[in-house]
Formats: structure tokens, sequence, C-alpha cells
């Protein structure tokens, strides 16, 4: 795969220390599986707890952010290494000062990804460098 990066797109990226993210719908196919027992069950992405990884390895670590509750992420959170998960957060945008103060980062060097509504409310903690 080649691509190219601008600089300041470059630069803005050597700073992350954080990927704030959310579980359903980005880390799993967003649908909600349940047994013929009631269980419900989730898919996650393998590429996705590979890339997890990597950006440990690298510095940047992952914390989950969800408001649902579910042993199924707090199982699929240790076997990728995730030491950090928020879970019954249904005002994402007020977790920020907290993952800021644990971590001793500004709301710039925090990455976030959703597909949820609420996660739009993140964008306006962003601090913008143009």
């Amino acid at each position: 795969m080649n691509f190219s990066i601008d600089k300041k797109t470059l630069d803005k990226c050597k700073k992350i220390r954080i990927l704030l993210t959310d579980v359903d719908g980005v880390l799993t196919d967003g649908g909600m599986y349940y047994s013929s027992k009631g269980d419900t069950m989730k898919k996650f992405y393998v590429r996705d707890g590979m890339a997890v990884n990597i950006l440990r390895r690298n510095g940047i670590f992952t914390v989950l952010v969800t408001k649902e509750k579910s042993d199924i992420v707090k199982k699929w959170a240790k076997k990728m290494n995730v030491k950090k998960i928020h879970q019954g957060i249904i005002n994402k945008e007020k977790i920020l000062p907290r993952i800021c103060k644990e971590y001793r980062v500004k709301p710039e060097q925090i990455v976030y990804i959703g597909d949820a509504v609420s996660y739009t409310h993140l964008r306006a903690h962003e601090t913008r460098h143009d």
C-alpha cells in the first residue's frame, strides 16, 4: 500500500497518545447476536485487536468507552491488552476530562473513533491548529 501524508497531518499524528474508541459499530460489526439460550454475543474483527497491540507497542494506549455494560467487552479487552474500559457511559464527551487527567494528556493528544451521534460532541473539545 502506497500513500502520502502531508507534514501538518503527520505532525498531529505524532502527538497522539490515546485512542479513545467506542465499541459497538466500531470494534464490532454493530450487530447483536443471541443464542437460543438468550446469551448475547458480539463479533469483533481480529485486525482491530492487532491494531490495538501495534499502537500500544508504539506508545499509544487504547481506551474503550461504551454505553453498554458487557462481560464480552471486558473479555475482548483483556485478550487485546486494553487496560482501561469505561462502560455505561451515555454522554461520552463527559469522559474526556477524566481521560486527560488520568493519562496526563491534552485533548489534542487523543484521537476519537465512534459511529454514534453522541461522539460528535467530542469534536467540540478538539483544539484546532490550522
